[in-house]
């Protein structure tokens, strides 16, 4: 058994407390009233006398367990599994994300790749709600870092361990990084499938734009966000060194954009510049795009769901309620109210 709001169990622990009180009042009480009575007349000794102190403690814990069941009741309690088939409807989105030393560029603060990150996390807890979400690095070579998946949490745990150390071989391959994007969709499923390149642009692979024909047979859109200025700046490694050339020149690493907007609109998708102005709202235009592409079916699975049982725990409540209201507080009820209507009589 399970409950659902299972953090505010310890409400349970009010019930002795609340016991324990009531019990050492509700003794004092009594004690005040015989020594009252004691003390006054012998009919109403009587009539004190009719009153079954054990019965009201027997109401008394009733009305507790009643308060108990009535908090188990809140607390939703669930046992018992039902399996219920679900559909999944989404698209399957990879992110190919450049990780080269380029992208430690400070033009976009506080640098390119930490820029993206944030705002690849943004959007996807903004946009993404039943969407597959793979992760493929690329710098002079690409890996899959993460596989299609709706663990969101996962991508944003391996989104914060993403650095330029994590490939050795350094420089811009997108070809190698669509590659490895091509290998995670499968062909046979009539899920819309999509790729988010995010890079500077700066390829070094001639041989790139071969992949836009397979790209448009399997149907596959590319959204290409390039992330840079046009002027360009440094690139500052995490020493705050800058990187220099054979001759000792400090590298600038400038916006690519060519290759980028061609990737974008041959395959159906389209090109963002994320530069130093460009704000949420702007980010917000092309996945409103993406979210617009039709949404098919990813997977039929079965999910366990537990049963709800509050329901039984509440009636349990209602009937100790009726019980308690049952029982009468005195030994004998006709007795008691043939002593008490003597006693009015007296009084007159």
């Amino acid at each position: 058994m399970r409950f659902e709001y299972g953090n505010f169990i310890w409400f349970i622990l009010l019930t002795p407390l609340i016991f324990f009180i009531s019990v050492f009042y509700y003794l004092k009480f009594q004690k005040a009233v015989k020594r009252f009575f004691n003390n006054s007349s012998q009919l109403n000794f009587r009539v004190i006398n009719q009153i079954s102190f054990a019965k009201i403690i027997i109401k008394h814990i009733l009305i507790l367990l009643v308060f108990l069941f009535l908090i188990l009741a809140v607390l939703r309690p669930q046992f018992g599994l039902n399996f219920q088939k679900v559909k999944q409807r989404g698209i399957d989105i990879v992110f190919l994300i450049d990780i080269s030393n380029s992208m430690l560029t400070t033009d976009i603060k506080p640098n390119r790749l930490m820029r993206s990150k944030i705002e690849i996390k943004r959007s996807i807890e903004k946009f993404i709600k039943s969407d597959r979400i793979a992760i493929v690095p690329f710098a002079g070579e690409a890996y899959i870092q993460c596989p299609l998946t709706f663990d969101y949490s996962a991508v944003f745990m391996l989104l914060d361990s993403l650095s330029p150390s994590a490939i050795s071989t350094q420089g811009t391959n997108i070809g190698t990084a669509i590659e490895k994007a091509l290998t995670l969709f499968n062909n046979q499923s009539a899920t819309n499938k999509t790729i988010i390149l995010i890079t500077d642009g700066e390829d070094h692979n001639p041989e790139t734009i071969k992949y836009i024909d397979e790209l448009i047979d399997k149907n596959i859109k590319i959204y290409a966000i390039g992330i840079g200025s046009i002027e360009g700046a440094p690139i500052t490694l995490s020493t705050g060194e800058f990187i220099k050339d054979q001759s000792g020149n400090i590298v600038t690493s400038r916006l690519n954009e060519e290759l980028l907007q061609t990737l974008a609109l041959k395959t159906g998708g389209a090109y963002f510049r994320l530069n130093p102005g460009s704000n949420e709202k702007e980010l917000t235009l092309i996945f409103n795009e993406i979210m617009r592409l039709e949404k098919k079916e990813i997977e039929n699975f079965q999910i366990a769901v537990y049963e709800e049982r509050y329901a039984i725990f509440a009636l349990i409540a209602f009937i100790l309620l009726v019980i308690e209201t049952l029982i009468s507080s005195q030994k004998n009820a006709l007795k008691f109210f043939k002593t008490k209507f003597l006693l009015k009589k007296l009084e007159q």
